[in-house]
C-alpha cells in the first residue's frame, strides 16, 4: 500500500506488532466474556434441573428432554445463515452484539415463563440467536490473524474455549447457592424460585457485558470496514492478510462458498470430526443429571458438579500453552481423547461411587481440544474467504447436529449408573480418535504433492 511505502522495515515490524498488541488486548477478552455468557444460558436448563424447573413447569420424561434439546434445533438453523450474514456485511461485531443484547432478554424471558409452550419457545429463540457466536467468533479471529498467528494463539483460543467449561460451572454454583440461601423461603413456581433467579442473573450480566464489550463503538468489524484503527495500522491489517493468503479473492462470503465448502473433501471429514467431538461432549449438557445418580442432595450435585468443569477449563489453558510451543495440533487432540476414552470406561463399569465421580473428573478433558480443531479447518480451508466462512459454520452445525437428540440417550430408565449412555460416548471418542487420525494422513500426503509441485 501506498502509505506503507515510506516505512523502514524497523517501522513496518513495529507497526505491526503494535498491531496485533491491540487485536489481541481487545478481540480475545471481548470474545472471551461474551463466549462465557453464552455457554451460561446454554447450560442454565440443566442446572435448573436440579432446582425444581420441572416441578414448577409440570414437565417431566420426554417433555423435559425436549425442552433440553430445542436448543439445539435453533442454534443449527442459524449458524450457516448468520456466518454467511455476517461476512457478506462485513460487520460482525454489529452482530455479536445484537445477539448479546436479545438473549439477554430471552434469558429473563425464560425465568418468566410459565409451561412447558414457553420454556420450549425461549429455549429455540435462545439457541437461533446464540448460533452465530462460536463459528461468527472463529470467522472473525481468521480474518484478522495470519496463519501463523493463529497457530501461535492456540493457547489464547484454549482460554477462550475454556469459558465453555467456566461459565457450565458458575451456572452449578448459582444454583447451589440460590438453594441454600432460599430454601424454604419461597412457595412452589414462584417467580423468585431458585431457578428462575438464576435466569434472571443471567440475564442481566449478558446486558451488561453487551453494553461494555459488544457496543458497536467497542468492537472492531473486518479490516475492510472497521474504523477502529489508524490509516496505517488499517493499511497493515490488509497488507498482512494479504501477503499470508497469496492472493486476495475479496471477503464478500455468498452460497457459492456454501457449494465450494461442500465439495471439499476435507471439509467434510472435518465435520466427521466436529460431530464426534461434540457427540461425547454433549455429556455436559446433562452432567447435572450423570452426578445426581452419585445419590447426593440438590446441593451436594451442583456443588459436585463444578469441580470437573473448572478442572478441564485448566487444562484447556495447559494443552493451549503445549500447543503454541511446539506448533502442533495432532498432538494435543489426541492426547485428550485417550483421557476422555478412559475416564468414559471407568464410569461405565465401575459401582464405587469414589471412582465414578473420578472418572467423572475427567469425562469432559477430551472436548479442550476442540478449539485446535477449529483452528485447524480454518488454517487447512484458507481461500476464498467465503470457503472459509462457510466450511466453519458447516462444520460447527455438523457438531450441533447431535445435540438434538443426545438428552434423550440420558433417559431416567438408565439412572443412576447410565451404564448404556456413556459405553455410547466412549464410542464416540474412538470415532474422534480415527476421524482426526484420518485428517491428519490426508494433509500429509496434499502437503507432499504440493512440496512436490
Amino acid at each position: 500500500p501506498m502509505i506503507l511505502c515510506s516505512l523502514s522495515d524497523d517501522e513496518l515490524q513495529n507497526l505491526e506488532k503494535k498491531l496485533i498488541k491491540k487485536l489481541d488486548k481487545l478481540l480475545l477478552a471481548a470474545l472471551f466474556v461474551g463466549y462465557y455468557m453464552c455457554i451460561m444460558d446454554r447450560a442454565n436448563y440443566a442446572a435448573a434441573k436440579t432446582a425444581g424447573v420441572e416441578n414448577d413447569l409440570g414437565i417431566a420424561g420426554n417433555k423435559s428432554l425436549c425442552a433440553l434439546s430445542v436448543y439445539y434445533v435453533g442454534n443449527i438453523v442459524g449458524q450457516i445463515p448468520s456466518n454467511l450474514w455476517m461476512a457478506k456485511m462485513g460487520k460482525p461485531a454489529h452482530i455479536l452484539s445484537v445477539g448479546m443484547a436479545v438473549f439477554g432478554i430471552l434469558s429473563v424471558c425464560s425465568g418468566v415463563t410459565q409451561n412447558f409452550e414457553g420454556i420450549v419457545a425461549c429455549r429455540f429463540l435462545l439457541g437461533l440467536f446464540e448460533s452465530c457466536y462460536f463459528p461468527g467468533a472463529t470467522y472473525f479471529m481468521s480474518s484478522w490473524y495470519t496463519r501463523k498467528e493463529l497457530a501461535a494463539r492456540n493457547a489464547a483460543c484454549q482460554v477462550f474455549f475454556s469459558a465453555q467449561f467456566l461459565a457450565s460451572a458458575s451456572s452449578s454454583l448459582i444454583v447451589a447457592v440460590l438453594l441454600k440461601v432460599m430454601d424454604g423461603a419461597t412457595k412452589d413456581n414462584s417467580l423468585v424460585a431458585p431457578w428462575r433467579c438464576l435466569y434472571y442473573v443471567v440475564g442481566l450480566i449478558a446486558r451488561t457485558v453487551r453494553e461494555t464489550l459488544f457496543g458497536p463503538y467497542v468492537m472492531p468489524n473486518l479490516p475492510e470496514t472497521t474504523r477502529f484503527l489508524a490509516e496505517r495500522e488499517l493499511a497493515m491489517a490488509k497488507w498482512r492478510l494479504y501477503k499470508d493468503a497469496g492472493s486476495d479473492d475479496g471477503s464478500k462470503a455468498s452460497w457459492k462458498g456454501l457449494q465450494l465448502a461442500l465439495k471439499d473433501g476435507k471439509a467434510w471429514i472435518f465435520a466427521l470430526l466436529s460431530f464426534a467431538f461434540t457427540s461425547f461432549g454433549s455429556v455436559a449438557i446433562v452432567f447435572p443429571t450423570v452426578v445426581a445418580g452419585l445419590g447426593y442432595s440438590k446441593v451436594k450435585t451442583n456443588l459436585l458438579t463444578a469441580p470437573p468443569f473448572i478442572l478441564a477449563a485448566v487444562l484447556a489453558s495447559v494443552n493451549g500453552e503445549w500447543a503454541k510451543r511446539s506448533q502442533r495440533r495432532y498432538p494435543h487432540i489426541i492426547v485428550p481423547l485417550c483421557v476422555a476414552f478412559v475416564a468414559f470406561i471407568i464410569a461405565a463399569t465401575t459401582v464405587i461411587g469414589a471412582l465414578r465421580y473420578f472418572s467423572i473428573m475427567f469425562m469432559v478433558i477430551g472436548n479442550t481440544a476442540y478449539p485446535i480443531v477449529m483452528t485447524w479447518l480454518a488454517n487447512s480451508l484458507v481461500r476464498p474467504a467465503s470457503l472459509r466462512a462457510s466450511a466453519i459454520a458447516a462444520v460447527s452445525v455438523a457438531g450441533c447436529v447431535n445435540h438434538i437428540y443426545s438428552p434423550f440417550i440420558f433417559q431416567e430408565k438408565y439412572a443412576p449408573r447410565m451404564r448404556l449412555p456413556l459405553s455410547l460416548m466412549a464410542g464416540f471418542v474412538a470415532l474422534a480418535m480415527l476421524t482426526a487420525t484420518a485428517i491428519l494422513l490426508v494433509l500429509t500426503a496434499e502437503n507432499r504433492r504440493l512440496d512436490a509441485g
